[in-house]
């Protein structure tokens, strides 16, 4: 069995065009990047036919590559995916400020673009994620638990998220760190229970969904 961690950063901006390069940002990921070989204690897991040499530097016989073929990140029994995802809200400002203010949070729930991006698009198909129960995380002036005053006047947002996907995964904890203020994002932490399933790879997983 394996854990795959992924840390991004996607695309910024409130524009449609931004939305589009954010998820296409997630489909980029997901097909470049590829993991060639894990040096790791206990069996190796390989492709019938195929020999497989110990690690230079390790001990043989107990330190081999865990796994062979090169492995995808859907390839993975299960992925934690987080990061600034950057995904915004599709409402108005000053409506999305009175909801915060009003702790109205779950009316804010279906306007967040990744709620959208994962029954539309694709993006993160198969992910979950905790309820978001905590104020939007982005974005504040430097310093301080307020929301962006400059000239920009950025619109809150949860960009910063915590996802897996994969079986027997329990969430005990979900929430934001406000405060911290030396960013002009609030820092998400998740507390997250794995249990290991018995697994047996067999084959790459070249498939888009996970």
């Amino acid at each position: 069995e394996t854990l795959c961690v992924v840390c991004s950063h996607l695309n910024a901006g409130d524009s449609p065009a931004n939305f589009e390069r954010r998820c296409q940002d997630y489909h980029d990921i997901r097909r470049l990047m590829v993991f060639t070989e894990c040096p790791a204690r206990g069996p190796a897991v390989q492709a019938p036919g195929q020999k497989m040499a110990p690690t230079p530097g390790l001990s043989a016989g107990n330190d081999l590559l865990f796994f062979a073929p090169p492995l995808k990140i859907q390839g993975h029994s299960k992925v934690l995916w987080v990061g600034d995802l950057n995904f915004r809200l599709n409402k108005p400002n000053a409506v999305s400020r009175a909801f915060v203010r009003k702790n109205n949070l779950a009316d804010l729930w279906p306007h967040d673009e990744l709620y959208r991006a994962m029954s539309t698009t694709g993006v993160f198909r198969g992910f979950d994620e905790g309820r978001l129960e905590f104020d939007p995380t982005y974005k504040y002036d430097f310093g301080t638990d307020e929301y962006d005053s400059g000239p920009k006047n950025r619109a809150p947002a949860w960009t910063d998220r915590v996802l897996w996907h994969g079986s027997k995964v329990l969430l005990l904890a979900y929430d934001a760190a406000r405060h911290v203020r030396q960013s002009d994002h609030k820092p998400v932490r998740a507390v997250l229970a794995f249990a290991q399933d018995r697994f047996t790879r067999t084959e790459q997983d070249t498939s888009e969904s996970p």
